[in-house]
């Protein structure tokens, strides 16, 4: 685990649907530390980070607004 509760580097997925969320959400908390769980936020309607077990930070959300 990191020294700090927040690392200094993450990846952002923006994935299309709930389903797809949820998926991801799975595999990477699969021996991983969940930072903060499911949940909304004013930009996106589902979103979560998490440390998979590889020490990797991911932030995966679904936007709330999809371009055409």
């Amino acid at each position: 685990m990191l020294a700090s509760k927040r690392p200094t580097m993450s990846y952002g997925i923006n994935l299309d649907n709930d389903d797809e969320l949820n998926h991801a959400y799975k595999i990477l908390i699969e021996g991983g530390h969940i930072l903060r769980e499911l949940g909304s936020l004013p930009w996106s309607p589902s979103s979560a980070d998490i440390i998979d077990k590889y020490g990797v930070c991911w932030y995966i959300y679904v936007s709330q607004h999809r371009p055409d």
